[in-house]
């Protein structure tokens, strides 16, 4: 239930159209639970990423979020680009 209404706080403070539980990442120092969810790109995104694909397409598709534990904040990953 905890990790539910963690979630939908999430989900309303991104403003993502969906939103997932991807999964837990088990880790030797720390656990990871991982949200999945989908955001339309803004122009400022897209400027910063010209070398991978724009947000909402191709591997970029989904943006996804992790957190320690889901009583505390979750953290926005970066998006993929090109080693």
């Amino acid at each position: 239930m905890i990790l539910q209404k963690s979630l939908k706080n999430l989900l309303a403070r991104t403003g993502a159209s969906q939103m997932r539980f991807w999964g837990k990442v088990l880790g030797n120092e720390f656990d990871y639970y991982v949200a999945e969810g989908k955001l339309d790109a803004t122009e400022a995104e897209q400027e910063d990423n010209k070398e991978g694909e724009p947000r909402g397409t191709g591997v970029n598709e989904f943006v996804y979020w992790i957190t320690n534990s889901p009583l505390e904040d979750w953290i926005q990953l970066k998006d993929i680009t090109p080693a």
